[in-house]
């Protein structure tokens, strides 16, 4: 699918550190076996996301969602700032 969209050889190939062996190690042979030619010029390999200790993963149910996290704090916050708003305003 890669050489279908990108070509028979990709500049830079991303994937998590527990990809590198023996994922991509079979990518490279399928790929460069098929076409003889050098099939990734950069590879970069990402370490995993800690969340309390553990790597971050759906199935641990410890993943964490960028908008939702920044509503739930933004929510949180709320009451602060309605006590601030509440306090600098004139007397009645």
């Amino acid at each position: 699918m890669a050489m279908k969209y990108l070509g028979e050889t990709i500049d830079i190939h991303t994937g998590g550190i527990d990809l590198a062996f023996p994922h991509h190690e079979n990518e490279i042979a399928q790929s460069e076996g098929a076409t003889g030619k050098h099939f990734v010029r950069y590879w970069l390999h990402a370490e995993h996301l800690l969340v309390e200790g553990e790597k971050m993963s759906k199935s641990l149910g410890n993943f964490l969602h960028p908008a939702r996290s920044l509503r739930q704090r933004l929510q949180a916050l709320r009451p602060a700032i309605r006590t601030r708003q509440c306090s600098l305003s004139p007397p009645a």
